[in-house]
């Protein structure tokens, strides 16, 4: 599922530095092969680099919401790297989820980023139903779909799961069961969440108790980049 249309500055630049820039022996040396614009369709370039596998891919062009799954055809790997958006992932939940096979289907959450919390909160709402099967390495995480979520608590869940009076328990949840390797992550995306819905006093406490628990590798680690130079300064701003 993709539009395939650069949207954005992000996807023109790696489209331009990975597909239309010529190299010699040095970055110095790189050329343009081609300019690109917002805009630019490049489907053509996807089907190229996969066409290898063509057979075993299904190229759905369009918003993801558009292609509703049936619920009658079983899912047995799911792989979700499009919830960039929290309209998103509810589609993604509500579609998908009821698809899958309780003891067999393997979920991969790939963009578990300190930002996009609704990912985090959504899979501890429905935590008594997966297991963690590999611990997030880099943003993901893998889990194994272990019984049947019912079709009213999908609902429920899709409705209530942001609200503040869920988001800040659930989060506090992670936070006991997650690894120490996991923590840091979990608990800047904590951080983040409270700054997004307006929860500046625990925010910025929460920041502080980040800040003084985990190694911060010189101040090189992504969680300790997103705290102390993203969120701290934005409350400093407000305040």
């Amino acid at each position: 599922f993709d539009t395939f249309i650069a949207q954005n500055d992000y996807y023109v630049q790696f489209l331009q530095t990975n597909f239309f820039t010529g190299f010699q022996t040095t970055p110095e040396s790189a050329k343009p092969l081609a300019e690109i614009e917002n805009g630019y369709d490049f489907e053509g370039i996807y089907r190229f680099q996969t066409a290898s596998f063509e057979d075993s891919i299904t190229v759905n062009k369009g918003f993801v919401q558009k292609f509703p799954w049936p619920a009658d055809k079983p899912i047995e790997i799911l792989f979700i790297d499009i919830a960039k958006t929290h309209r998103t992932n509810d589609f993604c939940v509500s579609n998908y989820f009821p698809a899958m096979i309780p003891g067999k289907t393997i979920l991969i959450q790939q963009d578990l980023y300190t930002f996009l919390g609704y990912l985090h909160l959504i899979m501890e709402y429905f935590a008594d139903y997966f297991d963690v099967l590999v611990p997030q390495v880099g943003t993901s995480r893998v889990y194994l779909y272990k019984k049947e979520i019912p079709a009213d608590l999908i609902k429920t869940a899709v409705a209530e799961y942001m609200d503040v009076s869920n988001g800040v328990p659930l989060y506090k949840s992670i936070l006991e069961k997650s690894s120490d390797h996991e923590k840091p992550l979990f608990h800047a995306a904590f951080v983040h969440y409270l700054s997004d819905v307006g929860e500046k006093d625990l925010c910025r406490e929460e920041a502080d108790r980040c800040l003084s628990l985990y190694d911060n590798d010189g101040g090189q680690a992504y969680w300790h980049k997103v705290i102390a130079g993203k969120i701290l300064p934005g409350l400093d701003k407000v305040s």
